[in-house]
Protein backbone atom coordinates (compact mmCIF):
# COMPACT_ATOMS: atom_id res chain seq x y z
CA UNK A 1 0.00 0.00 0.00
CA UNK A 2 2.67 2.24 0.77
CA UNK A 3 4.48 1.79 -2.63
CA UNK A 4 1.14 2.30 -4.50
CA UNK A 5 0.85 5.83 -2.52
CA UNK A 6 4.33 6.49 -3.40
CA UNK A 7 4.19 5.72 -7.15
CA UNK A 8 0.53 8.11 -6.67
CA UNK A 9 2.90 11.11 -4.95
CA UNK A 10 5.67 10.96 -7.28
CA UNK A 11 3.34 10.53 -10.67
CA UNK A 12 1.47 13.31 -9.16
CA UNK A 13 4.61 15.58 -8.40
CA UNK A 14 5.71 15.39 -11.81
CA UNK A 15 2.89 15.75 -13.40
CA UNK A 16 1.92 19.37 -11.11
CA UNK A 17 4.14 21.93 -13.89
CA UNK A 18 1.96 20.42 -16.90
CA UNK A 19 -1.36 20.61 -15.20
CA UNK A 20 -0.78 23.98 -13.79
CA UNK A 21 0.41 25.32 -16.73
CA UNK A 22 -2.49 24.48 -18.71
CA UNK A 23 -5.20 25.85 -16.41
CA UNK A 24 -3.80 29.31 -16.34
CA UNK A 25 -3.55 29.44 -20.11
CA UNK A 26 -1.45 30.45 -22.93
CA UNK A 27 -1.27 33.54 -22.11
CA UNK A 28 0.06 33.44 -18.85
CA UNK A 29 2.50 30.66 -20.05
CA UNK A 30 3.26 33.01 -22.70
CA UNK A 31 4.61 35.99 -20.34
CA UNK A 32 6.79 33.60 -18.18
CA UNK A 33 8.87 32.29 -21.06
CA UNK A 34 12.07 34.17 -21.85
CA UNK A 35 11.54 36.18 -24.85
CA UNK A 36 15.78 35.19 -25.42
CA UNK A 37 13.93 31.88 -25.83
CA UNK A 38 12.53 33.15 -28.84
CA UNK A 39 15.80 34.74 -30.02
CA UNK A 40 17.63 34.07 -33.34
CA UNK A 41 20.24 35.80 -34.18
CA UNK A 42 20.26 34.69 -37.70
CA UNK A 43 17.04 35.76 -38.28
CA UNK A 44 17.49 39.70 -37.13
CA UNK A 45 16.58 42.29 -39.16
CA UNK A 46 17.01 45.83 -39.70
CA UNK A 47 14.19 48.41 -39.56
CA UNK A 48 13.83 52.38 -39.85
CA UNK A 49 11.29 54.22 -38.92
CA UNK A 50 9.25 56.91 -36.72
CA UNK A 51 8.30 56.34 -32.99
CA UNK A 52 4.65 56.37 -33.49
CA UNK A 53 4.12 56.03 -29.56
CA UNK A 54 5.67 54.59 -26.50
CA UNK A 55 3.61 51.97 -24.44
CA UNK A 56 4.73 51.45 -20.75
CA UNK A 57 1.76 49.13 -19.88
CA UNK A 58 1.14 46.84 -22.90
CA UNK A 59 -1.62 44.50 -23.41
CA UNK A 60 -2.16 40.96 -21.43
CA UNK A 61 -0.05 38.24 -22.96
CA UNK A 62 2.79 40.43 -24.53
CA UNK A 63 6.21 40.67 -23.07
CA UNK A 64 6.34 43.23 -20.07
CA UNK A 65 8.20 46.60 -20.40
CA UNK A 66 8.44 49.27 -23.11
CA UNK A 67 7.33 48.90 -26.27
CA UNK A 68 7.96 51.37 -29.20
CA UNK A 69 5.11 51.38 -31.87
CA UNK A 70 6.52 52.18 -34.98
CA UNK A 71 5.86 53.31 -38.60
CA UNK A 72 8.20 51.71 -41.22
CA UNK A 73 8.08 51.46 -44.86
CA UNK A 74 6.75 47.81 -44.33
CA UNK A 75 4.40 49.12 -42.44
CA UNK A 76 3.32 49.33 -38.33
CA UNK A 77 5.83 47.69 -35.58
CA UNK A 78 6.04 46.78 -32.15
CA UNK A 79 9.49 46.50 -30.82
CA UNK A 80 10.23 45.45 -27.26
CA UNK A 81 12.64 47.35 -25.39
CA UNK A 82 12.10 45.60 -22.16
CA UNK A 83 11.54 46.62 -18.74
CA UNK A 84 14.60 48.58 -18.20
CA UNK A 85 14.94 50.69 -20.96
CA UNK A 86 13.43 53.69 -19.43
CA UNK A 87 14.80 53.22 -16.07
CA UNK A 88 18.42 54.52 -14.58
CA UNK A 89 21.35 56.46 -15.43
CA UNK A 90 21.71 55.15 -19.23
CA UNK A 91 18.04 54.69 -19.32
CA UNK A 92 17.08 55.28 -23.48
CA UNK A 93 15.79 58.62 -24.30
CA UNK A 94 13.32 58.05 -27.07
CA UNK A 95 10.56 60.50 -28.32
CA UNK A 96 7.69 60.35 -30.33
CA UNK A 97 8.18 61.35 -34.00
CA UNK A 98 12.21 60.27 -33.49
CA UNK A 99 13.02 58.60 -36.31
CA UNK A 100 15.18 55.41 -35.16
CA UNK A 101 17.06 52.61 -36.60
CA UNK A 102 16.51 48.97 -34.16
CA UNK A 103 18.09 45.54 -35.00
CA UNK A 104 16.37 42.52 -33.48
CA UNK A 105 14.20 39.55 -34.54
CA UNK A 106 10.91 39.49 -34.83
CA UNK A 107 8.81 37.03 -33.31
CA UNK A 108 5.01 35.93 -32.56
CA UNK A 109 3.46 37.07 -29.56
CA UNK A 110 -0.10 36.75 -28.28
CA UNK A 111 -1.13 36.54 -31.98
CA UNK A 112 1.01 39.84 -33.05
CA UNK A 113 4.29 40.20 -34.38
CA UNK A 114 6.66 41.50 -31.99
CA UNK A 115 10.44 42.68 -32.56
CA UNK A 116 13.10 41.92 -29.80
CA UNK A 117 15.28 44.68 -30.32
CA UNK A 118 18.71 44.05 -29.72
CA UNK A 119 20.35 47.65 -30.83
CA UNK A 120 18.31 51.41 -30.94
CA UNK A 121 20.06 54.10 -32.60
CA UNK A 122 18.67 57.35 -32.51
CA UNK A 123 19.90 60.28 -34.21
CA UNK A 124 23.97 59.73 -33.00
CA UNK A 125 23.05 57.62 -29.66
CA UNK A 126 23.81 54.05 -30.11
CA UNK A 127 21.68 51.76 -27.11
CA UNK A 128 22.09 47.86 -26.55
CA UNK A 129 18.98 46.26 -25.37
CA UNK A 130 19.68 42.95 -25.54
CA UNK A 131 22.91 40.32 -25.84
CA UNK A 132 23.85 38.41 -28.99
CA UNK A 133 21.44 35.73 -28.02
CA UNK A 134 19.00 38.27 -26.77
CA UNK A 135 18.97 38.21 -22.71
CA UNK A 136 17.97 42.25 -21.51
CA UNK A 137 21.26 43.81 -20.51
CA UNK A 138 21.28 45.61 -17.49
CA UNK A 139 22.96 48.66 -18.43
CA UNK A 140 23.00 49.68 -22.10
CA UNK A 141 25.77 50.45 -23.97
CA UNK A 142 25.16 54.20 -24.75
CA UNK A 143 26.81 57.46 -26.47
CA UNK A 144 27.85 59.03 -29.23
CA UNK A 145 27.90 56.42 -32.53
CA UNK A 146 31.55 55.73 -33.49
CA UNK A 147 32.29 55.19 -29.54
CA UNK A 148 29.14 52.33 -29.32
CA UNK A 149 30.65 51.08 -32.62
CA UNK A 150 34.12 50.64 -30.79
CA UNK A 151 32.47 48.72 -27.70
CA UNK A 152 31.28 45.97 -29.87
Amino acid sequence: MKRVLAVIFLGAALAWPAVTAQLRGPAASMSKRAPASRYQAGREVTLEGTVASIVTDPSMGLPAGVHLMLNTSAGAVDAHLGNLALRGANAVVVNTGDKVKVVGVMTGVAGRGVLLVRTLQDGLSFYRIRSDRGFLVRRFATGPLGAAKAKG
